[in-house]
């Protein structure tokens, strides 16, 4: 697997392609097994979330793929893997795609709580603050898009920074935002191809 920093995204690409089409998928990974004993990074996918990851391969708005730009965390790279084994395309890790930690493990309630007052307070320091995540998931995206045009992507990352990043793209609110995070599914795609 390739490993890509946001900071050198040129260096793996020999040339700039500059095609107008292309489509760009942006995807939530997959349902993870969540253990309180060990760090999130290193999450794997769930029994029914590899299952999610199969069934992306009968996804219809994946009919070709060029390169697959993943988190470096467990449960987005294990979801990206079956597309990556089909298309045979190689997973290249992006430092930027990865989420906006809390500082800690928190119950499912105490999480959802604190990642609510987050998108209220994006400056708070519970962790990354999501002003901060908002900034490094733009660069990071908008970055990779300048090098990707006219060819197909996935682009696999989590809830909180898919928010974020949707956020911008469409420039919503706050309640839009967080109505967008609580409502949004493992394995959800977003076509953010322009």
């Amino acid at each position: 697997m390739a490993s890509l920093n946001p900071v050198d995204q040129s260096s793996i690409f020999a040339q700039d392609v500059q095609f107008d089409e292309g489509q760009i998928l942006l995807l939530r990974h997959a349902k993870p097994l969540i253990d309180p004993e060990i760090s999130p990074v290193n999450w794997e996918l769930s029994p029914e979330g590899r299952s999610q990851a199969k069934h992306l391969l009968e996804d219809s708005r994946i009919m070709e793929l060029d390169y697959i730009f993943c988190s470096p965390e467990k449960r987005a790279i294990q979801t990206a893997q079956p597309l990556s084994d089909d298309f045979g395309v190689k997973i290249v890790e992006v430092e930027g795609l990865r989420e906006a930690h809390l500082d800690k493990f928190y119950t499912e309630t105490e999480f959802r709580s604190f990642k609510e007052i987050k998108f209220e307070d994006p400056n708070l320091e519970i962790g990354e603050p999501h002003s901060e995540a908002q900034l490094r998931i733009i660069d990071t995206i908008e970055g990779l898009r300048s090098y990707v045009r006219g060819k197909s992507v996935i682009v696999v990352s989590h809830g909180t920074v898919i928010s974020l990043y949707m956020a911008y793209l469409n420039k919503w609110t706050v309640t839009q935002t967080k109505h967008f995070w609580r409502t949004l599914d493992y394995c959800h795609i977003e076509d953010i191809s322009r």
